[in-house]
């Protein structure tokens, strides 16, 4: 009997401290800044995290809307393997943010597709 010893240091229990630290667990705190971990939601805006399916709005409303509404028929059309209609979309929302990295990787992937569909 290894009186209370963990098995696999032969240490004594350290009665549910971390064991990088030694000390009690935090029930859950995030190590960085020692508060509640808050269910997912993104450190600066507080709202739940998405999976990066949408960006900060620093646009006008106008133009919010219509990028989001293009961008989210592309990925619609896109599960359907409706690659042309994904890939107009995905353009006209490039057109309304020019340069934007997400409409132009979802351009290159659907163009990708329709290459592969085609072999």
């Amino acid at each position: 009997n290894n009186g209370g010893a963990t098995p696999r240091t032969g240490q004594p229990n350290n009665g549910g401290a971390t064991p990088r630290t030694g000390q009690p667990n935090n029930g859950g705190a995030t190590p960085r800044t020692g508060q509640p971990n808050n269910g997912g939601a993104t450190p600066r805006t507080g709202q739940p995290n998405n999976g990066g399916a949408t960006r900060i709005n620093r646009q006008s409303p106008r133009v919010a809307g219509a990028y989001t509404r293009y961008m989210n028929i592309g990925y619609a059309a896109t599960q359907k393997r409706d690659y042309q209609t994904a890939l107009i979309n995905f353009r006209r929302a490039l057109n309304e943010r020019p340069g934007d990295s997400y409409a132009t990787r979802a351009i290159s992937n659907v163009q990708s597709y329709i290459q592969r569909s085609r072999q």
